[in-house]
């Protein structure tokens, strides 16, 4: 058994702390607090919405829609793999992160990204909603019978690595993403 992986009584102490804090699919009743996350992400100097901050502020159904699109597996969407979007929101109003997972891996997916990837708004980091929100992903990502799945995340994030850790991720290797020259580091956790 993986040591790194959250005990019984580990999991119990988190969930009793997350009480109020559950994994919801995007909807409409949560645009303002999205554009909230949104806006501290890029208050931050991070990009992670960059590519649709316009649709988000100003056309949020559009943005919905696409992420609807984006977890059908259809024939019009063959060159593409399915991919899942969750939001963390606690309080049934502060959304604190949101979660991704890819159905199934191309050779990209598989040395560079992985199934799942995750992220915190920054105010709510170092306070366990990291391992809260992959803890739930990896409940959906069992949905799917994926068997098991791939995470990666960049070597110098410390944090990632332990919250990948404690959910049960054994670290496989480290690769160099060709593009950036950043390096990678791999983790497989059994579902």
């Amino acid at each position: 058994m993986n040591q790194s992986l959250m005990n019984n009584s580990e999991v119990a102490h988190l969930n009793s702390r997350m009480q109020n804090v559950v994994l919801v699919e995007p909807s409409t009743k949560f645009a303002k607090p999205f554009l909230d996350m949104v806006n501290e992400f890029e208050q931050f100097g991070e990009d992670q919405y960059r590519t649709v901050r316009y649709m988000v502020e100003y056309n949020f159904s559009a943005y919905l829609a696409r992420l609807i699109r984006q977890s059908q597996d259809s024939e019009q969407r063959q060159q593409t793999v399915p991919i899942s979007t969750y939001w963390l929101v606690k309080d049934d109003s502060l959304l604190i992160g949101a979660s991704k997972i890819h159905h199934r891996l191309t050779s990209r997916l598989r040395q560079y990204y992985g199934h799942i990837s995750y992220h915190i708004r920054p105010t709510a980091r170092q306070k366990g909603y990291g391992t809260h929100l992959l803890f739930l992903t990896l409940e959906k990502a069992k949905l799917l019978e994926l068997g098991e799945v791939l995470l990666t995340c960049n070597a110098e994030n410390i944090a990632s690595s332990r919250i990948i850790q404690k959910n049960g991720g054994v670290f496989q290797n480290e690769s160099v993403m060709p593009t950036s020259g950043t390096t990678i580091k791999r983790y497989r956790i059994a579902l």
